[in-house]
Formats: C-alpha cells, structure tokens, sequence
C-alpha cells in the first residue's frame, strides 16, 4: 500500500504539510460537520454526503479518493467511540475502517488503540487484547526498521498500559 504524502488527515500525522486546493476543501467541510450542532445521525449523513462528492471529483484520482474514505471511516469510528454507541456499531465501524487499509502504521495503531479501549471498556476484554496483542507487535516490528519514530515509539507505550490493565484486570 503506498503513502500518499500530498493528503493530510486532522488527526494522527507527525508530517506537517500545508494543504491546499481539494485537501483544504474537505479538511473544511469535515471539520464543520464535527464542530457543528446536530444528531448523529444527521452527522453520519452530512459525512456520507461529503464522501460522495470528494470522490465524485477525484474519480481520477484513486489513492487521494481512497484517502477521503479512509478519512470518513475514521471520523465515523471516533463518533461511535466517543458518544459512547453500542459494540456493535463500533465493531461495524472499525471493520469498515480496517476494509479500507490504514495509511501507515502509525494510523493503524491509533485506531486499533481506540477501538480496544473501547471494546475493553464495553466488557470484551478478549477483543481488547487480541487487538492489543497483533497492534504491539506490528508496532515492535515497525521500530526495529525506523527506531527514530517518536509517535510509533508513544503508540507502542500505550498499548503496552493497556496490555498491563488487561492482566491486571484478569486476575
């Protein structure tokens, strides 16, 4: 899977690049959807909808389209997520993510991270660290190629708490 380093998502990135043209554009349309005042169910709507168009206008485009969805997916997991929605609408979430492909690692982990907190927290320990588990071993073996990754190097730190509260909370 290759990176495309000219889309930027508002989120997870230790790259600073200044968007411009179409990357603005949909940066802006996603954010007022998140900061504005409606139900989520109308959010999930609005979300579609910007979706739909971005990809209708990079139809030629294919890595940058793909990169809205990815986008779009993560926003709906972190809505799930926090507004504290059923497991399964999480589980469906995340799977939708996962479809998708990650960007990098990095955004992988963070999204494993906050799905497994989230499964641990609604009672399913053993999704928690199978996730947590898989996620701690890709992240090991991303830092013996790129050792100098602070973010994967704090993501990996995380998992390993989780992994800790998970034994602690088994015995």
């Amino acid at each position: 899977m290759s990176v495309n380093p000219d889309f930027v998502s508002v989120g997870v990135s230790y790259r600073l690049v200044k968007l411009k043209g179409i990357e603005s554009e949909f940066v802006k349309a996603r954010t007022a959807v998140f900061m504005g005042v409606a139900t989520q169910r109308q959010k999930v709507a609005q979300l579609r909808r910007i979706e739909n168009e971005f990809c209708r206008r990079l139809a030629h485009k294919p890595l940058l389209k793909l990169e809205v969805k990815r986008r779009i997916a993560e926003m709906l997991l972190d809505m799930s997520i926090s507004r504290g929605q059923t497991h399964a609408t999480c589980r469906v979430r995340f799977n939708a993510l996962a479809k998708l492909g990650y960007t990098d690692t990095e955004q992988k982990a963070h999204h494993f991270l906050i799905y497994a907190r989230a499964a641990f927290d609604k009672g399913h320990p053993h999704i928690s660290a199978s996730l947590t588990r898989a996620m701690i071993l890709e992240l090991q073996r991303s830092l013996r190629c790129r050792p100098q990754n602070p973010l994967a190097r704090q993501l990996l730190r995380l998992f390993e708490q989780l992994e800790s509260r998970l034994h602690d909370s088994a015995c």
